[in-house]
Protein backbone atom coordinates (compact mmCIF):
# COMPACT_ATOMS: atom_id res chain seq x y z
CA UNK A 1 0.00 0.00 0.00
CA UNK A 2 2.70 2.54 0.68
CA UNK A 3 4.49 1.71 -2.44
CA UNK A 4 1.55 2.44 -4.11
CA UNK A 5 0.82 5.50 -2.18
CA UNK A 6 4.27 6.75 -2.98
CA UNK A 7 3.98 6.01 -6.63
CA UNK A 8 0.61 7.62 -6.75
CA UNK A 9 2.11 11.10 -5.66
CA UNK A 10 5.30 11.19 -7.34
CA UNK A 11 4.50 9.95 -10.64
CA UNK A 12 1.33 9.15 -10.86
CA UNK A 13 1.10 5.54 -12.05
CA UNK A 14 4.33 6.52 -14.84
CA UNK A 15 1.19 8.07 -16.70
CA UNK A 16 2.80 12.01 -15.24
CA UNK A 17 6.29 11.78 -15.22
CA UNK A 18 6.53 15.78 -14.86
CA UNK A 19 4.81 15.47 -11.01
CA UNK A 20 8.32 14.21 -9.75
CA UNK A 21 10.12 16.75 -11.21
CA UNK A 22 8.08 19.23 -8.93
CA UNK A 23 9.50 16.84 -6.33
CA UNK A 24 12.89 17.18 -7.42
CA UNK A 25 12.58 21.18 -7.82
CA UNK A 26 11.48 21.55 -4.29
CA UNK A 27 14.13 19.68 -2.73
CA UNK A 28 16.70 21.86 -5.13
CA UNK A 29 14.80 24.95 -3.03
CA UNK A 30 15.33 23.43 0.17
CA UNK A 31 18.88 22.74 -0.37
CA UNK A 32 19.80 26.39 -1.67
CA UNK A 33 17.67 27.66 0.97
CA UNK A 34 20.26 25.40 3.79
CA UNK A 35 23.14 26.77 1.83
CA UNK A 36 22.09 30.48 2.01
CA UNK A 37 21.46 30.94 5.56
CA UNK A 38 24.73 32.24 7.44
CA UNK A 39 24.70 29.16 9.76
CA UNK A 40 25.15 26.84 6.51
CA UNK A 41 27.89 29.10 4.75
CA UNK A 42 29.86 28.86 8.06
CA UNK A 43 30.26 25.06 7.89
CA UNK A 44 31.53 24.84 4.50
CA UNK A 45 35.37 24.86 3.63
CA UNK A 46 37.55 24.63 1.04
CA UNK A 47 40.80 23.98 0.18
CA UNK A 48 43.85 24.92 -1.94
CA UNK A 49 45.79 23.06 -3.76
CA UNK A 50 49.01 24.53 -1.59
CA UNK A 51 46.90 23.75 1.64
CA UNK A 52 45.13 26.90 2.83
CA UNK A 53 41.68 25.93 3.55
CA UNK A 54 39.08 28.80 2.96
CA UNK A 55 35.98 29.34 4.27
CA UNK A 56 32.74 31.16 1.99
CA UNK A 57 34.49 34.28 3.38
CA UNK A 58 38.01 34.32 2.93
CA UNK A 59 41.04 32.24 3.72
CA UNK A 60 40.82 30.48 7.19
CA UNK A 61 43.69 30.90 9.66
CA UNK A 62 44.77 29.18 12.14
CA UNK A 63 45.97 30.99 14.86
CA UNK A 64 48.88 30.43 17.84
CA UNK A 65 48.52 27.46 19.66
CA UNK A 66 46.51 28.16 22.49
CA UNK A 67 46.20 26.83 26.48
CA UNK A 68 46.78 22.63 25.54
CA UNK A 69 48.39 22.95 22.81
CA UNK A 70 45.72 23.42 20.21
CA UNK A 71 45.60 25.81 17.51
CA UNK A 72 42.26 27.38 17.58
CA UNK A 73 40.78 28.37 13.96
CA UNK A 74 40.12 32.04 13.08
CA UNK A 75 39.05 33.44 10.26
CA UNK A 76 41.40 35.84 8.15
CA UNK A 77 40.11 39.35 7.95
CA UNK A 78 38.70 41.38 5.05
CA UNK A 79 42.28 42.64 4.28
CA UNK A 80 44.38 39.81 3.77
CA UNK A 81 45.05 40.62 -0.04
CA UNK A 82 42.97 38.35 -1.67
CA UNK A 83 38.95 38.27 -2.33
CA UNK A 84 36.87 35.38 -0.78
CA UNK A 85 38.31 32.91 -3.50
CA UNK A 86 42.40 33.27 -3.00
CA UNK A 87 42.76 34.57 -5.62
CA UNK A 88 41.56 31.80 -8.34
CA UNK A 89 43.33 29.07 -5.47
CA UNK A 90 39.87 27.85 -5.42
CA UNK A 91 36.38 27.60 -7.03
CA UNK A 92 34.31 30.16 -5.97
CA UNK A 93 31.38 28.95 -3.42
CA UNK A 94 27.29 29.66 -5.00
CA UNK A 95 25.03 27.91 -3.19
CA UNK A 96 22.57 27.25 -6.34
CA UNK A 97 25.24 25.52 -8.16
CA UNK A 98 26.39 23.63 -5.16
CA UNK A 99 22.41 22.66 -5.07
CA UNK A 100 22.32 21.85 -8.34
CA UNK A 101 25.44 19.50 -7.87
CA UNK A 102 24.29 17.98 -5.06
CA UNK A 103 20.76 17.27 -5.75
CA UNK A 104 20.75 16.20 -9.79
CA UNK A 105 23.20 13.40 -10.75
CA UNK A 106 25.10 13.01 -13.23
CA UNK A 107 25.73 16.75 -13.18
CA UNK A 108 29.06 17.61 -12.40
CA UNK A 109 29.86 21.66 -11.98
CA UNK A 110 32.43 20.91 -9.06
CA UNK A 111 30.90 22.40 -6.54
CA UNK A 112 30.95 19.91 -4.23
CA UNK A 113 34.05 18.55 -5.10
CA UNK A 114 35.80 21.66 -3.73
CA UNK A 115 33.42 22.95 -0.82
CA UNK A 116 32.74 20.44 1.99
CA UNK A 117 30.82 21.04 5.50
CA UNK A 118 33.41 20.66 7.97
CA UNK A 119 32.45 18.73 10.83
CA UNK A 120 34.45 20.53 13.62
CA UNK A 121 32.32 23.79 12.50
CA UNK A 122 29.09 24.30 14.16
CA UNK A 123 26.60 22.97 12.45
CA UNK A 124 29.14 21.06 10.22
CA UNK A 125 28.15 17.46 11.05
CA UNK A 126 24.40 18.18 10.18
CA UNK A 127 25.16 19.97 6.66
CA UNK A 128 27.03 16.79 5.97
CA UNK A 129 23.48 14.64 6.94
CA UNK A 130 21.49 16.78 5.36
CA UNK A 131 23.79 16.81 2.21
CA UNK A 132 24.16 13.77 2.04
CA UNK A 133 20.29 12.52 2.39
CA UNK A 134 19.67 15.23 -0.62
CA UNK A 135 22.02 13.61 -3.07
CA UNK A 136 20.27 9.88 -1.97
CA UNK A 137 16.58 11.74 -2.24
CA UNK A 138 18.30 13.23 -5.48
CA UNK A 139 19.21 10.36 -7.14
CA UNK A 140 16.37 8.10 -5.93
CA UNK A 141 13.80 10.92 -7.62
CA UNK A 142 15.77 11.22 -10.98
CA UNK A 143 15.79 7.60 -11.02
CA UNK A 144 12.13 7.80 -10.84
CA UNK A 145 11.42 10.27 -13.08
CA UNK A 146 13.51 8.25 -16.13
CA UNK A 147 12.06 5.17 -15.25
CA UNK A 148 8.54 7.06 -15.51
CA UNK A 149 9.72 8.72 -18.78
CA UNK A 150 10.16 5.14 -20.51
CA UNK A 151 7.02 3.64 -19.07
CA UNK A 152 8.58 1.45 -16.12
CA UNK A 153 6.82 2.37 -13.80
CA UNK A 154 3.25 2.30 -14.92
CA UNK A 155 0.95 -0.05 -12.86
CA UNK A 156 0.21 -3.38 -14.00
Amino acid sequence: RALNTFQRLTVGYGYQPARVLWLLAVLLVLVTGSLLVPAGQKSLRAASQSGVVYTTRGPLRTAAPGPGGTASRTTATAGSGTDACGGGQVRCFNAVLYAIDTVVPLVSLDQRATWYPDSQAPGGTFMQWWLNAATVLGWLLSSIFVLALAGLAKSA
